[in-house]
């Protein structure tokens, strides 16, 4: 029993940290178009 629950929390805090990874990829590019869009402007 407790062997399965540790095998979701690892699962469920993996996909967190993906998670976590893939929507500071979006705020990265987000803020380098805003910087090219300032620096052309």
């Amino acid at each position: 029993m407790s062997k399965t629950i540790k095998l979701t929390f690892r699962l469920h805090s993996l996909l967190t940290i993906m998670l976590e990874i893939k929507l500071m990829k979006i705020e990265l590019i987000c803020f380098k178009s805003s910087i090219m869009t300032t620096i052309n402007n």
